[in-house]
């Protein structure tokens, strides 16, 4: 069974924070599609394959290295 879950992202200011979530995003265990939108809206939804827990979605945006 898939799952939606809705984020909202604070501190994009770019197209490449854009592109370092989705890829980062996309590399954990359970996920099929990840879908960032324009980064000056802040948002992204992913379609998970299992359920993912909040501390390991958070922990990801904490390892993001957008310099």
């Amino acid at each position: 069974m898939e799952e939606k879950i809705k984020l909202e992202i604070q501190g994009m200011s770019c197209k490449s924070c854009e592109l370092h979530i989705k890829k980062a995003l996309s590399k954990l265990k359970g996920i099929n599609n990840v879908y960032v939108s324009k980064w000056e809206e802040g948002k992204a939804e992913i379609i998970t394959s299992k359920i993912i827990n909040d501390e390991t979605i958070r922990a990801t945006f904490e390892n993001i290295d957008t310099k």
